[in-house]
């Protein structure tokens, strides 16, 4: 039965009736709309109240399959498309071609998803699809940020610390297919793909933690590739980030920084791709720094520099994140277990392991080990060359104060 036919059996022609007029209060019950519509649509009533217009519960009547619209700001407009350049404010899945914009003030309005939308300052938005719903807020500039502002790539803060710059980018909420297909040349047992949604956004250092940054707060530099200071920090196991992260927590106390869970790491690799790589189906040694004695899937072979790189000094994501693959592994927050098998919201991994995740493979590591859904794993005193670690911070920031200059996303709900 089609979503049509089960509206209009839903509603009995006597309540429908062969009317020329109806109710017009009769918009504030959406199935009795959606079936006035449909009724209308087959000729079976003359006329609409003023307040229905057809479009608007276009969502109700309709079968098409889901899609995602990406929601990004330009100015002080917000742009509904398909797919961003950079990273989006948040994604938003639907079915239908119309959203419901609700204001803090309680205004409704419905919106085409190729209309761009003004935003207001100070105020708030409810923005609803078919499938989901999400609240976007206005964002004020971090007190541990020097900078807060957009680019191509979108929203980012910048931390300085004695000089040293680290940006952090804005990761939207979302839903994204974690782990790899089974058509996946070079996956593991240990990829099981399953769908995360994240409810709330977070920044993410756009680079690897850099031995600059690492000798500003610890004093003291345990990399092996040291003839940079842009170079990142290598040669440092879990407990030694914790240690970096308990120093740099004191130095700028709201900062709440952490290492990302596994999923937020992927999450942000992928930048919204579904491919082997954030770059595509596969890489060169142009774009990643690996082993590229070992290409990926049959690919061309490439240098091989058996050393780290400086950070920034290849290709970033679409969301403007440098050296996702290759160059360091990365720590992550989560011990190694299996992935779950059915659909998941905020996943922290298990609460007990004897190895931690480490993500992205290395200068070391051939094609496949670079791969956005690689899983490696290192005991927490584990050290070596080719290990570093990048930081998330809190979901503090994504909360916002009414006179900020940005607007964010803050939780995002399925409907």
């Amino acid at each position: 039965m089609t979503r049509q036919a089960e509206l209009e059996g839903r509603h009995s022609q006597a309540e429908l009736g062969n009317e020329t007029e109806l109710d017009p209060t009769l918009w504030h019950n959406s199935y009795l709309a959606a079936a006035a519509v449909a009724a209308f649509n087959n000729k079976r009533i003359s006329t609409l109240p003023a307040a229905i217009r057809p479009e608007h519960y276009a969502w109700l009547l309709g079968n098409k399959p889901p899609a995602v619209c990406e929601l990004v700001q330009q100015g002080q407009h917000l742009h509904f498309t398909a797919t961003a350049n950079g990273s989006p404010i948040t994604r938003l899945r639907h079915s239908a071609a119309f959203l419901q914009i609700e204001t803090a003030d309680g205004k409704t309005q419905w919106q085409a998803l190729q209309q761009p939308l003004a935003l207001m300052p100070k105020q708030s938005l409810h923005i609803r699809s078919d499938r989901e719903a999400t609240v976007l807020a206005w964002m004020t500039r971090p007190s541990w940020a020097e900078v807060l502002d957009q680019d191509g790539y979108g929203l980012y803060a910048d931390l300085k610390l004695q000089g040293i710059t680290q940006r952090f980018r804005w990761i939207p909420p979302g839903v994204f297919m974690m782990g790899s297909p089974e058509s996946e040349p070079g996956r593991s047992s240990y990829e099981t793909q399953h769908e995360v949604t994240f409810r709330q956004g977070y920044w993410f250092a756009d680079t690897a933690c850099s031995q600059a940054l690492w000798l500003a707060v610890m004093g003291e530099n345990p990399s092996t590739f040291n003839e940079d200071l842009n170079n990142p920090v290598e040669t440092v196991n879990w407990d030694d980030c914790q240690q970096f992260i308990k120093h740099l927590n004191g130095i700028i106390p709201d900062l709440a920084a952490r290492l990302p869970t596994e999923a937020e790491w992927e999450y942000a690799c992928r930048a919204g791709t579904t491919t082997p790589f954030s770059f595509g189906d596969n890489i060169t040694t142009e774009q990643v720094n690996y082993n590229g004695n070992y290409p990926y899937n049959n690919g061309k072979k490439g240098e091989y520099r058996q050393k780290t790189v400086a950070v920034k000094s290849l290709s970033a994501n679409p969301w403007g994140l440098y050296e996702m693959h290759g160059n360091v592994l990365e720590w992550c927050a989560d011990w190694f277990g299996d992935y779950p098998t059915t659909a998941v919201e905020n996943p922290t991994g298990p609460t007990a392991d004897t190895a931690g995740v480490v993500r992205g493979g290395s200068w070391d590591d051939g094609g496949g080990g670079v791969r956005s859904a690689d899983r490696s794993r290192g005991t927490p005193d584990y050290r070596y060359d080719d290990l570093g670690f990048r930081l998330a911070l809190g979901h503090s920031g994504a909360a916002s104060q009414a006179d900020g200059r940005r607007a964010v996303a803050g939780q995002t709900a399925a409907r």
